[in-house]
């Protein structure tokens, strides 16, 4: 899947499925995932969801946990660390929790991931080989690696070859948004992860939608501080109030100037966390005034592109065919954008096409 040329995520091709004793009629599943669509039909109770809970397990190494609301991306990944244990246990025998594991091979653009997950190992892989799909030669090997380390190159590599900025975006698009399961909220009844979704797959930068995420956290904290100190000065006033009314001759002046001193303390506490709120909610704003003029500027820029593409190709001729931005990366990259074959080969086979007017994909005459 690619989002305006920015983010190209995992294509599955191969699940594997070791020890699950929830399938106890075949524990061990081995699956091949062909290009398409892809259905996994059955009665209710089987587990399917618990498949696909699996899968998301070995790609993210966490189990959403349906009782947890959405706060923001970091906080997604840590508050559903924990719950994958609670989630396999019961489903997995005790027989079988040092032997049931999850493997996958997946494709990230030209990229191949070969990995294999521990069922009851969030944070570390058993296997970890990337393959470069067009030379077949391998990029990273980790056989030399302990686990931990290769669920940390793991983590890197998907994050880089995806372009996403931090592997909790992953995370939170891999479930929240690439995913869907009745046992899930509606990606659109939870207003701050759609916003998340839109930041990260409509026209902005990784880093924006980063940026945006900690200043909400961090207007979260600073009201929530400010709050706190705006309620103990209401309750020290009113303690002052009280010894003035009430029985202020058992209080001696210096113990009413303490109260008070506290009192102003406060009141300037209130002031400067208040200041912090305001700021960080500017900051906010700026970011999101960004974001807004980027997807405007790209939507403008998709517009006129198109508007450019048909008015030259009107004339239909094989010289305006050659400058279309398939063929002109082909030629220049001498690899096939579609099927990724490389060499000159591929550009003289091409070429030999455009310059005979016939279309390079469907053979149609131009």
């Amino acid at each position: 899947m690619d989002i305006y040329g920015t983010l190209t995520f995992p294509k599955i091709t191969y699940v594997q499925l070791e020890s699950f004793s929830l399938y106890n009629l075949k524990p061990s599943i081995t699956l091949d995932i062909p290009s398409g669509v892809f259905c996994l039909a059955g009665a209710n109770g089987l587990g399917k969801s618990t498949f696909l809970a699996s899968i998301n397990f070995a790609l993210t190494g966490i189990v959403a946990d349906p009782s947890k609301e959405f706060r923001s991306v970091i906080e997604y990944y840590s508050d559903n660390a924990d719950y994958s244990n609670d989630f396999f246990t019961g489903r997995i025998l005790e027989k079988d929790r040092n032997n049931a594991a999850i493997s996958i091979q997946m494709d990230i653009g030209s990229m191949q991931y070969f990995f294999t997950r521990g069922v009851f190992e969030p944070n570390q892989l058993r296997e970890l080989t990337i393959y470069d799909k067009n030379t077949s030669s391998v990029i990273l090997d980790t056989s030399n690696l302990i686990p931990k380390e290769r669920h940390i190159q793991y983590a890197s590599n998907v994050t880089s070859h995806i372009g996403l900025k931090a592997f909790d975006q992953f995370v939170f698009l891999q479930h929240m948004v690439l995913t869907f399961d009745e046992s899930r909220r509606l990606l659109f009844w939870d207003k701050a992860a759609l916003n998340q979704a839109i930041y990260l797959c409509i026209g902005a930068e990784p880093e924006k939608a980063e940026e945006a995420d900690k200043l909400k956290r961090e207007i979260e904290r600073a009201d929530s501080l400010a709050r706190n100190a705006s309620w103990q000065a209401s309750t020290i006033r009113k303690e002052i109030d009280l010894i003035r009314k009430g029985n202020a001759n058992n209080f001696s002046m210096e113990q009413l100037e303490q109260v008070q001193q506290r009192h102003e303390l406060l009141l300037e506490m209130i002031k400067e966390r208040q200041g912090n709120v305001d700021n960080k909610r500017r900051e906010l704003s700026d970011v999101e005034l960004k974001w807004t003029v980027l997807s405007a500027e790209l939507t403008s820029l998709q517009s006129q592109y198109s508007n450019e593409f048909s008015r030259l190709f009107d004339t239909k001729s094989s010289t305006n065919l050659g400058l279309h931005p398939i063929i002109a990366t082909l030629i220049s990259d001498k690899q096939c954008p579609i099927c990724q074959t490389q060499g000159q080969s591929v550009v003289e086979t091409v070429l030999a096409k455009v310059n005979n007017q016939i279309c390079p994909l469907c053979e149609s005459m131009i």
